[in-house]
């Protein structure tokens, strides 16, 4: 089996369980360049966050941190409806990742199985002026977060 990064076994998982439950809408992770209005429409970008140790954990013989994600979508529609379509992609994404745990497709050693927990943060809505963009866009940013806590030491999981 090969191994992959605990970290990049998260957001992949957090990317896959989006990308399964919202078909035909495109998903980039870690995109670097601007989203303009030519784009395909709705979409979504993840970002991989960072990451802080969780309380005493390593003392009591765990790996455990706190890791975050901010997820971007962005929508294309009669000025109007902009802001509606843009709480509806927020909805389901947030209703895909948070609602039931994401389950990495790699096991700890052994074949144990890891959990994610994703809970929601600050959200914010944004719409495209006339001025900014030619046709009707609008857009959120969701802040995630999600608690990781594997056998001390543990770095890597094995792909399934």
């Amino acid at each position: 089996m090969a191994r992959i990064a605990l970290r990049e076994a998260c957001y992949a998982a957090l990317a896959a369980r989006l990308v399964a439950a919202l078909t035909g809408v495109p998903l980039e992770r870690n995109r670097r360049s601007q989203i303009s209005d030519q784009e395909e429409f709705p979409s979504l970008v993840l970002r991989d966050g960072g990451q802080v140790p969780m309380d005493d954990s390593e003392s009591m013989g765990e790996f455990a941190r706190h890791m975050t994600a901010t997820l971007e979508g962005y929508v294309r529609s009669p000025d109007a409806d902009a802001g509606a379509e843009a709480s509806d992609l927020y909805a389901r994404a947030a209703e895909a990742l948070c609602d039931t745990p994401v389950i990495p497709d790699a096991t700890l050693p052994g074949g144990v199985q890891i959990e994610i927990y994703v809970t929601e943060g600050a959200l914010d809505f944004d719409a495209a002026t006339v001025a900014e963009s030619s046709k009707p866009i609008a857009a959120f940013y969701l802040d995630l977060s999600f608690a990781v806590r594997v056998p001390f030491g543990t770095r890597f999981l094995e792909s399934r």
